[in-house]
């Protein structure tokens, strides 16, 4: 990775499009892929570019579940 990156930081993958540094070091790199989801990259052959566009944040789905069934005696 010739460049330096910070975590939280946007960055575009050839492969797997958008996605945010969740975590970097010396050997990996963490991506949090928009549509991929979370992927490890080994830091020094990672190829990344920086990108200045704004991720949509994931909202979580609501489940919806059954009301329990009160026991009878």
């Amino acid at each position: 990775m010739a460049k330096e990156f910070s975590v939280g930081q946007v960055v575009e993958h050839s492969t797997y499009g958008l996605g945010t540094i969740s975590a970097i070091d010396a050997d990996r790199t963490t991506i949090d892929f928009e549509s991929h989801g979370t992927k490890k990259f080994v830091t020094s052959i990672v190829k990344l570019t920086a990108s200045d566009k704004v991720l949509q944040t994931r909202t979580r789905r609501r489940v919806s579940r059954k009301p329990k069934l009160k026991a009878t005696a």
